[in-house]
């Protein structure tokens, strides 16, 4: 077994639990509240994924290259950053070259999809 398998078995494992639980001590109707913890998991995981994804692409490289090139544009940003030895900025291709790799990133993306999904459609069909 694969370890995306196995970190999916496990994260479905763990959602099932958490909303079957989150349900049974709520009061009011159990099936509504379980819909709606399962359709919350599901957007966390779905957004935790996404994160991961604009991480990995890089993103947050570019913003924090515009802010030092930012703050060097400034009189007082060039005198502080002659002194700031993490400063030293170069072009962006030559600073940034490290790629990040997230194996965690498709299982999360796709069950937080499917729940969100599932979650919805559940909520339709119970209040239609």
């Amino acid at each position: 077994m694969s370890k995306a398998l196995s970190f999916s078995i496990v994260i479905s494992i763990l959602n099932l639990v958490i909303s079957l639980v989150y349900a049974f001590f709520q009061n009011g109707s159990f099936f509504i509240h379980f819909i709606n913890s399962f359709f919350t998991i599901g957007m966390v995981y779905l957004l935790v994924g996404a994160l991961l994804f604009v991480t990995e692409a890089g993103f947050f490289n570019g913003i924090i290259y515009s802010f030092k090139k930012l703050r060097k544009s400034t009189a007082k940003g060039k005198y502080v950053s002659n002194f700031d030895d993490l400063d030293d900025t170069k072009e962006i291709h030559e600073e940034y070259n490290k790629e990040r790799r997230f194996n965690s990133k498709k299982p999360l993306l796709i069950i937080g999809g499917f729940y969100c999904f599932a979650g919805f459609l559940l909520s339709f069909l119970l209040y239609s």
